[in-house]
């Protein structure tokens, strides 16, 4: 993958339901893996924002 999976900064909203909702209920340093429409998503929290950036997430997406 781009990046190695590195999907950056974003804000809640910005990518499928399933994985902002499951991006939501975990926490920084957590691995998990997602089913979503497009496939199956394996994702860790690498970094949390500070509170002012919003809802934002730094992900590594593993495909």
């Amino acid at each position: 993958a781009y990046k190695g999976g590195d999907l950056g900064w974003f804000i809640r909203g910005a990518m499928l339901p399933q994985l902002d909702e499951a991006i939501a209920a975990h926490k920084k340093g957590d691995l998990f893996k997602v089913w979503t429409p497009a496939g199956l998503h394996v994702v860790t929290i690498t970094d949390n924002p500070k509170k002012d950036h919003g809802f934002a997430l730094l992900l590594r997406v593993f495909l």
